[in-house]
């Protein structure tokens, strides 16, 4: 049982390094590493349900935070928002909170797990309240490691000025547009793909004034 966590928790961590890096692989890294860990947790709750609940929701608490990272990292969506937190931010913030809640009932000390839960749970409520765009802005513009994308990749600058636009951030999400752009019209060797391309993001420009840009692409 523990070497089945261990290994998901280090395919989860290649995986968090790889997306950071744009290596090939990571999202499915990062898939594998929450699956396994996921896994951990149903087989401890079947063989400890009656014996040790608590740790049960140990277990779940840090999977679900896991994968509630995932879905931020890969920008899917979350569920429906009530009371402006997503359904699925409310059943990791009730999973923990039940955890802590068994914990203290029991009259448990905290040790090292405990207080590795509670800053994996401040680093999800900072995640949670995170802006997409601000994310996203660290995954591809970072000019330590992603100086290619800064200057090159057109598609990943088009997606921003989409986050920008949702974060009602008009005049910033038509400057990544432009960048888009300005990437594409720049490029030597410029064919019907690359001309189809940029129509689209003109598109996106012409959505992006007139405030009805629905849904990307």
């Amino acid at each position: 049982m523990k070497k089945l966590l261990i290994i998901g928790i280090t395919v989860l961590l290649i995986g968090l390094i790889f997306r950071f890096l744009h290596f090939p692989g990571g999202a499915i890294l990062l898939l594998t590493g929450n699956a396994l860990i996921l896994i951990h947790s149903l087989i401890f709750l079947v063989q400890n349900s009656k014996k040790n609940i608590t740790q049960s929701f140990f277990y779940f608490s840090f999977s679900f935070i896991s994968i509630y990272s995932f879905f931020r990292l890969q920008f899917w969506p979350t569920g429906p928002f009530i009371l402006g937190i997503s359904l699925f931010s409310w059943f990791v913030f009730s999973v923990t909170f039940t955890y802590f809640i068994l914990f203290l009932t029991e009259k448990n000390k905290f040790r090292l797990p405990q207080f590795l839960l509670v800053a994996y749970f401040l680093f999800y409520i900072n995640l949670a309240y995170t802006h997409s765009h601000s994310i996203y802005n660290v995954l591809y513009f970072n000019s330590v490691i992603n100086s290619d994308s800064i200057k090159t990749n057109y598609k990943a600058w088009d997606k921003y000025s989409w986050f920008l636009y949702i974060s009602d951030k008009q005049s910033e999400a038509l400057e990544a547009n432009q960048k888009a752009q300005d990437i594409i019209n720049q490029n030597k060797y410029f064919d019907d793909d690359l001309a189809n391309d940029l129509w689209r993001i003109q598109q996106h420009e012409e959505k992006i004034r007139n405030q009805n840009w629905m849904s990307y692409p």
